[in-house]
């Protein structure tokens, strides 16, 4: 909802920036290059952030593993002392 909302302002910014640089095309045109230029950025921001959440997930997913097993070891440690004292 709120992206949509971001969309029609921005598509009505577009339509009276437009409508006053109707002389202008060129100031129109670089206008419309920025603002594409900035939402790229602002999306390939959004996509670096994503991908080290990822990273970060898969490599505490992989101590976590690694903890369990770990884990697992030393509880069949303890179990066989246990069974040699008994």
């Amino acid at each position: 909802m709120k992206l949509d909302a971001q969309h029609a302002k921005k598509a009505l910014e577009e339509v009276e920036l437009e409508k006053q640089n109707r002389h202008a095309p060129e100031a129109v045109a670089s206008q419309q290059v920025q603002r594409r230029q900035q939402t790229l950025i602002g999306l390939l921001a959004k996509v670096a952030s994503l991908h080290t959440q990822v990273v970060d997930k898969a490599k505490l997913e992989q101590k976590v593993a690694t903890l369990q097993v770990l884990k697992e070891a030393l509880k069949a440690s303890l179990q066989a002392k246990v069974e040699e004292c008994d």
